[in-house]
């Protein structure tokens, strides 16, 4: 303590960790966080406080006494089996839409949600001459959960003088092959850099993302940064800032592709809504650029600022803190008596009798039908 009585307050060390590849979805999430880092946190790989941006079962591990914190989402009503077995493991599970924190709170007893972002330095309305055809524009990593079938389906049906380009990477691996397009309907199918993807979002004169279900879902909101008119269901993550569409569709809830159920745009609902953006684009781009000022909600200073409010202060572990590799284990009985090699290793099952195994040797034994009983151990 100096003269005056004032102590220098100890500095907040964290570890946020993720995905590298800001092309897709959680690497965008973890680009946009650690661009935004708060002044009062210093980021050191041995901080007592360690958040995973990434899928339950993703992480590698963590140091001896680090406090273990998962960021992630998930997009239907019920997780699957793999984030039900590995979600138990962590101290917290931070997600970022209200969706999520009703969904993940029946698997775990810490979770609280943080907004994800858009940098309005990076997305912004530019000027351009107006299109000579209307230009309709969507996209999104998975070809049915972001409802690109849908897109084409309303848009065909709406019969609109207009063109649809989609943008659609390369992982998405539910594209359909040699899909049947109108010829007013063209898919990017490849990665662009970002001045290219920039000027993608530019042409729109209107962007749709009738989505099934997202975490969060920063296309539609990059495009309401942009002023671009913008269609949304408000579906789980995208409900967080359905205020500044220019459009919401409603939904039902439908059987999904994955477990559980999802959300399914109106059809009917969905066609109008593109042939009144079609008949008044002028009203539908004073009202989207009179909405970019509300994008300020979700900033990625206000996200990071707000994710280290939901974290302990960490401080820096000492050297004999060791690195713990993260395996799921599972307490299983089986049915019938088994002798099985799995994975090259050997393995005696008698029935009625306990046994600890890995995550991967229980889901071979229940895929052959041989589980009676399970529970995941404790790490």
């Amino acid at each position: 303590m100096d003269l005056h009585g004032w102590r220098r307050p100890l500095t907040n060390y964290q570890y946020w960790n993720g995905f590298p590849d800001a092309r897709y979805g959680y690497g965008a999430m973890y680009a946009g966080f650690m661009g935004a880092i708060p002044s009062t946190v210093k980021m050191h790989e041995r901080a007592s406080v360690r958040v995973e941006m990434q899928v339950p079962f993703a992480v590698k591990g963590y140091l001896e006494g680090q406090y273990k914190s998962l960021f992630t989402m998930w997009e239907t009503d019920v997780l699957p089996d793999r984030f039900e077995r590995w979600v138990p493991h962590y101290d917290q599970i931070i997600v970022p839409c209200q969706h999520n924190v009703e969904l993940f709170s029946r698997y775990h007893d810490n979770v609280v949600m943080v907004p994800l972002g858009v940098d309005q330095k990076v997305w912004y309305p530019v000027d351009r001459e107006p299109n000579k055809r209307f230009r309709f524009h969507a996209g999104g990593s998975l070809w049915r959960r972001k409802g690109m079938d849908l897109v084409i389906e309303a848009f065909v049906k709406s019969g609109v003088d207009a063109d649809l380009h989609l943008k659609v990477p390369p992982q998405a691996k539910d594209t359909p092959e040699n899909l049947k397009l109108p010829p007013n309907v063209y898919i990017q199918r490849n990665f662009l850099p970002f001045h290219e993807v920039f000027q993608w979002y530019g042409l729109a004169d209107c962007f749709l993302a009738p989505s099934r279900g997202e975490g969060f879902g920063l296309m539609p909101l990059q495009a309401m940064a942009m002023g671009i008119p913008t269609i949304i269901t408000a579906t789980s993550g995208q409900a967080e800032y359905a205020h500044i569409a220019t459009t919401v569709i409603p939904h039902t809830s439908r059987r999904s592709d994955f477990v559980g159920n999802w959300d399914e745009a109106d059809m009917d609902s969905l066609v109008q809504a593109i042939r009144d953006h079609y008949a008044n684009r002028d009203k539908y781009e004073i009202q989207a650029l009179a909405n970019v000022p509300k994008v300020k909600e979700f900033s990625w200073a206000k996200a990071a600022k707000k994710l280290v409010s939901v974290l302990p202060e960490g401080e820096v572990l000492d050297g004999a803190a060791q690195f713990k590799p993260f395996a799921c284990m599972m307490r299983i009985t089986v049915n019938r008596n088994i002798d099985s090699t799995i994975n090259t290793t050997t393995y005696k099952f008698r029935k009625g009798e306990e046994y600890v195994v890995r995550e991967g040797v229980f889901e071979v034994l229940s895929n052959a039908g041989y589980i009676a009983g399970y529970k995941v151990e404790p790490l």
